[in-house]
């Protein structure tokens, strides 16, 4: 694999597999995370999460001989109910002792909760990565605007779901990226990113998004200063012969940045939520990306 989709792919996905389409039971979303990072494909995988309620579930099935901590992403109730997540959160961790850590905190948020005092308590629970979910149809300046001045709390938007009316289209989602490019704050995806490249669910009737084409639109935006109909014309791209990932950067058209630039978007998106690790990397070998 050449550097750039390396450092593209590298740690991206949060293991999802609680959530639909796969909704695994969570004794078997534990089997299956754990023969992940057991195995050769580790290295595309991030965190495993959980909803907070069910953290003592999950407690009695760790394994206690991992190589190291799992790093965990707790799905929060409410940014109004904080106080209660990290309470379950706190609980988890002491009985987990060091066989996990919760490292990332994830809740939506409702616009009135956008507020000093309550991101505030986020902030200050000291977590790795905090992100405050954006529901679409709504002002974004009213949600990112509060996230600035919150270096550990980013943004995070849903990108599918199992109804065609859960995909956001092509401006939303660039949109989006532009906008927290241009803030300088992190974000995550999660929902809908099983394949590289956009392609037509007949079952659901919508569109899905690429999430190469997201990690290439992120990278490119910042160092290129795009606009938001340029970030939504990668996003639209479904021919992978108009992306050229080599071991010095990144190409898309006229548009190409080097691995530092890259680095720096992929900083930006850090990760997306997946309830599979397995088909993205099929479809990455079927586009002759990944051996």
């Amino acid at each position: 694999m050449v550097n750039s989709l390396q450092a593209l792919l590298e740690h991206a996905i949060d293991y999802a597999g609680l959530f639909p389409p796969a909704a695994l039971p969570l004794e078997e979303a534990v089997s299956e995370y754990a023969e992940i990072i057991a195995g050769p494909n580790a290295w595309i995988v991030n965190r495993f999460v959980c909803p907070v309620a069910w953290l003592s579930d999950l407690v009695e099935l760790l394994p206690v001989n991992a190589d190291g901590p799992w790093s965990i992403a707790a799905l929060g109730t409410s940014v109004e109910g904080f106080r209660q997540d990290l309470n379950l959160i706190e609980r988890f961790e002491q009985a987990a002792g060091e066989r996990a850590q919760v490292d990332g905190y994830e809740v939506k948020a409702l616009k009135t909760e956008m507020t000093k005092g309550l991101l505030n308590r986020v902030q200050e629970a000291g977590f790795e990565e905090a992100y405050i979910e954006i529901p679409w149809g709504t002002d974004l300046a009213e949600f990112l605007d509060p996230l600035v001045e919150f270096e550990d709390i980013g943004a995070k938007a849903r990108t599918g779901g199992l109804e065609a009316d859960k995909f956001p289209s092509s401006e939303q989602v660039a949109a989006f990226i532009h906008e927290c490019v241009s803030l300088d704050i992190s974000f995550k995806l999660t929902a809908g990113l099983h394949h590289p490249f956009p392609q037509v669910d007949h079952t659901i009737g919508a569109r899905m998004h690429g999430f190469l084409n997201i990690l290439v639109a992120t990278a490119l935006s910042g160092p290129l200063d795009l606009s938001r109909a340029e970030v939504a014309s990668i996003l639209d791209a479904d021919d992978p012969s108009q992306f050229n990932f080599h071991d010095a950067g990144v190409r898309f058209g006229q548009w190409g940045v080097n691995l530092e630039e890259l680095n720096f978007g992929r900083l930006m998106l850090s990760s997306w939520g997946s309830c599979s690790v397995q088909e993205p990397l099929d479809d990455l070998t079927v586009a002759n990306l990944f051996p």
